[in-house]
């Protein structure tokens, strides 16, 4: 709360600030997760507003365009989530940086139950990015869910034998215990 009050007075004077704007977007939709039922659809109000200014200010800020991806796949549309939204922002990351473009693109065609083309932009994804921990791990966590426990088993090896770093591999071997257990 008081992070989102700093960041609230900050944006009254810098309105043209990219970070100010991100990061009074990322602690107002901290704030409705936290928040009680009757406060959390403001709070999603001034988290879109504060993103959409941010991207507004830069049409290419990664961190706002994957931060908007997860509020519009989470978020009723009472709240303002929008699936075509997040379809729009995850092809748009896709001309930026195309290997998360696929995975971003696969999350949101598995959130709208469209699993064929989830599949394949995984597939496409894996076929230029073959080294790629992020698809993999999408993939697995998709099928996860699916409990197809042998193909996410088999994909968060490869997730943890292309990590990127110690937090990627973490993220990966938790999953692959999680799975284990699961399955």
């Amino acid at each position: 709360e008081e992070a989102f009050d700093h960041f609230e007075a900050l944006a009254e004077q810098y309105s043209d600030h990219i970070d100010v704007q991100y990061y009074l977007g990322v602690s107002a939709v901290i704030m409705a997760q936290k928040a009680s039922i009757f406060s959390k659809l403001g709070y999603a109000k001034d988290f879109l507003k504060a993103m959409e200014k941010t991207i507004e200010l830069n049409p290419d800020h990664l961190d706002a365009l994957n931060t908007l991806i997860g509020f519009h796949l989470g978020a009723p549309s009472i709240a303002g989530g929008d699936t075509d939204k997040a379809l729009t922002y995850a092809k748009h990351i896709q001309t930026l940086d195309e290997e998360q473009g696929f995975s971003q693109v696969a999350k949101v065609y598995w959130q709208t139950e469209q699993n064929e083309l989830a599949e394949k932009a995984l597939a496409e994804g894996l076929t230029k990015f073959p080294q790629s921990y992020s698809l993999y791990f999408t993939r697995a966590n998709a099928q996860i869910k699916e409990q197809a426990w042998q193909a996410a088993i088999a994909d968060l090896s490869f997730a943890i034998k292309y990590a990127n770093n110690d937090e990627e591999k973490s993220r990966a071997l938790y999953q692959l215990g999680k799975a284990s257990a699961e399955s």
